[in-house]
């Protein structure tokens, strides 16, 4: 962990920031927090299990998607055997058999509760209708713009840092690149510790920068992967370029414009995270389901 990587707590002294941002959080959209212990060499951080495999409904060679979560709640939840009584005509004291011992959950089947993030649901499921990739991306946005508001950022959005269940719920998981957002330009982050592939133009020339805008470039690397399956660049080059095509009549007006509007170049010309929430797009529900 680097030396900014760390929170001094007033109790428990050093922490991972990522645990102090985490508990400080609280949003349907961000995975919780529980707890947090360490030994000589490990921190252990607590957190809920979220995500479910999902599956499209217009599957129809495939049986509806159950949540695993579902089927242990439901063995969980089931009665206990009772006990038995009987008598036995071989024993003449009268007294009962003894009966051996039997767990209510010895035969019970155990699952270990699968999960599946973002990049896999994409990979599983390819060309997402518009209303999909809208619902999904929506949650997302949401949940950046409230760690914007509580004075964090991410830095590091990605398909695999966001978890979707069946019910198509996201989560943004694995802080351990976000940061509390530089109150001067003298604390601004002059390094970019994401993954490559969605450092924002101004984070791959090493410039100082802020925080949000590069969260909001990621957004829309993840919104162009979820609408053709690919991410929107090659490379760094071309990243760093701001130059991506867009397929022909695949997906509405509304969409591209969005993604025009956050892979741009410019800082002063990318939007914010409000204005993303406010444009059309966003606010209409995709025009296409």
């Amino acid at each position: 962990i680097p030396v900014h990587g760390w929170w001094r707590d007033k109790k428990r002294g050093f922490i991972p920031m990522e645990a102090h941002i985490l508990r400080t959080l609280d949003h349907e959209g961000v995975v919780k927090f529980f707890d947090l212990f360490e030994d000589s060499e490990f921190f252990y951080l607590v957190m809920e299990c979220a995500g479910t495999p999902f599956v499209r409904p217009d599957e129809n060679s495939l049986p509806p998607p159950t949540s695993v979560f579902e089927t242990v709640r439901k063995a969980a939840e089931a009665p206990a055997p009772l006990p038995t009584r009987c008598s036995s005509p071989a024993r003449g004291d009268g007294s009962e058999p003894t009966l051996p011992h039997v767990s209510a959950t010895r035969n019970r089947e155990k699952h270990r509760r699968e999960s599946q993030d973002l990049f896999e649901c994409i990979e599983r499921n390819p060309g997402l209708s518009e209303g999909i990739v809208h619902r999904i991306f929506v949650q997302v946005a949401r949940a950046v713009a409230y760690m914007h508001e509580s004075g964090f950022v991410h830095r590091d959005i990605k398909d695999e840092n966001i978890v979707v269940d069946s019910q198509l719920r996201v989560k943004l998981i694995d802080l351990g690149c976000s940061a509390p957002i530089p109150r001067t330009p003298h604390a601004y982050f002059k390094s970019f510790e994401g993954t490559l592939h969605s450092a924002a133009p101004e984070a791959l020339r090493g410039e100082p920068h802020k925080g949000p805008q590069q969260d909001v470039w990621a957004l829309g690397v993840l919104l162009y992967t979820l609408a053709f399956g690919c991410p929107p660049f090659r490379d760094p080059e071309q990243a760093a370029t701001g130059v991506f095509c867009v397929p022909m009549s695949v997906r509405s007006n509304g969409l591209v414009t969005l993604l025009r509007k956050m892979l741009c170049v410019e800082l002063e010309e990318r939007c914010a995270m409000g204005e993303v929430l406010e444009h059309e797009w966003v606010v209409g529900g995709g025009s296409r389901g």
